[in-house]
């Protein structure tokens, strides 16, 4: 229970703001909190630790009690890979190690938690996501003795707080290394024939198990 007693904040509205868990605050301003990350959320009690709540709400004059509602300060990108995933992968994802809500400074790569065989969350400060699209891009990967990165493709412009950013990455292993630079993307390809869509009632389906079909057919 907070040790607050509404006597001591004089009379008219009170503006209350709460985070959780209880953060170390060094800082001589009471309405400024500084948030450092853990950049190793390989595991499941570093995953949790980063994920801060915060709530904010104003009590009226006269009131003694107050609701407050909880939300997630922080952005989640969860990260689905495909295709040729080497056994010794590791990934990992840039972004900002510390700072407020408002603004940060200084990049660290941050491992994320495996929540599957190839699925990974991390959860990261709100920030400016144009500079991931370019550089050395948003997330890298390494392994069987190869190394690439992934630069943002998409029109997100900004990783906002209590909102997720979702990946669906595939992997291919050629000469070059993992080649990412078409995964999560559409692409319009011009100068091809083929026939008209015969409409969704006129589609044959064939069994799950078939691996070979006709020519020039919609299916």
């Amino acid at each position: 229970m907070p040790a607050l007693r509404r006597s001591e904040y004089g009379t008219g509205e009170l503006r209350l703001s709460a985070i959780y868990p209880i953060l170390a605050h060094d800082t001589g301003n009471d309405g400024l909190r500084t948030i450092s990350l853990p950049t190793d959320q390989s595991t499941a009690e570093g995953h949790n630790s980063a994920d801060i709540l915060f709530a904010t709400t104003t009590v009226k004059e006269g009131a003694v009690a107050a609701d407050m509602q909880f939300g997630h300060a922080m952005h989640r990108i969860k990260i689905n890979l495909k295709g040729s995933v080497p056994d010794d992968l590791t990934v990992e994802v840039k972004t900002y190690g510390e700072g407020t809500l408002d603004g940060s400074a200084g990049y660290v790569w941050a491992k994320p938690y495996k929540t599957g065989d190839d699925s990974y969350s991390i959860i990261i400060l709100p920030q400016d996501a144009r500079p991931f699209q370019s550089g050395e891009g948003l997330i890298r990967f390494s392994g069987g003795g190869k190394s690439a990165v992934y630069e943002l493709k998409s029109d997100i412009n900004t990783f906002e707080a209590g909102k997720q950013t979702t990946l669906n990455l595939t992997l291919k292993m050629g000469e070059g290394g993992v080649d990412t630079e078409f995964a999560n993307q559409t692409r319009w390809v011009y100068g091809v024939n083929g026939i008209d869509f015969p409409g969704r009632e006129n589609i044959k389906t064939y069994p799950v198990a078939k691996t070979d079909f006709p020519d020039g057919e919609w299916f």
